[in-house]
């Protein structure tokens, strides 16, 4: 039963609540959501992986709904950025708390992006229902960062999940 009126209830054991809070980009890096050699052939198994590792993170309730999620984005446009980036994003009622998974891809898959590159890097965030002012905020942290060459080559050279973990907490501690 939810504790009050900002809160619905999602299933049973999961109460999300839908207050907009104030997340920045240091929030949401997390070691173990930090994933390298990541086997994956398509953008579809690329989501699959994602749903996968928000459900048993406790990120997310419901698989379905993310994967489902992370497709109908896609089909309003792109999230192939350049540089073999891509920034997949849901907004869901099913996730629990805002987050950022980071997949390096042991190799590109294609992913529609802007320069025609295979993805290489995956940042995907997971929004909470309602939390699109806390996504944005995200969203414009990361875009900040990845307009400097030297970061995007840095990141794409980094082998290990502390060594990412690092590169971008040191990166978000100077530009705050």
């Amino acid at each position: 039963m939810p504790k009050n009126k900002n809160e619905k209830q999602v299933s049973p054991q999961t109460v999300v609540t839908e207050k907009a809070e104030s997340v920045s980009l240091s929030d949401v890096i997390r070691n173990d959501l930090i994933f390298t050699d990541v086997q994956v052939s398509s953008q579809e198994e690329c989501f699959e992986q994602l749903a996968d590792i928000a459900v048993r993170s406790g990120l997310a309730t419901n698989k379905k709904a993310v994967v489902s999620g992370f497709e109908a984005r896609e089909k309003e446009s792109t999230t192939g950025m350049e540089h073999g980036i891509a920034i997949p994003h849901t907004e869901l009622a099913e996730i629990a708390k805002p987050a950022l998974i980071i997949m390096k891809l042991a190799d590109g898959v294609e992913w529609n992006s802007l320069d025609d590159s295979e993805t290489r890097l995956v940042l995907a965030m997971l929004i909470p229902k309602g939390g699109a002012h806390g996504h944005l905020a995200i969203l414009s942290e990361i875009s900040k960062l990845l307009v400097h060459e030297s970061f995007i080559n840095e990141l794409m050279q980094a082998k290990t999940k502390n060594e990412i973990e690092q590169l971008f907490k040191e990166k978000v501690e100077n530009h705050d």
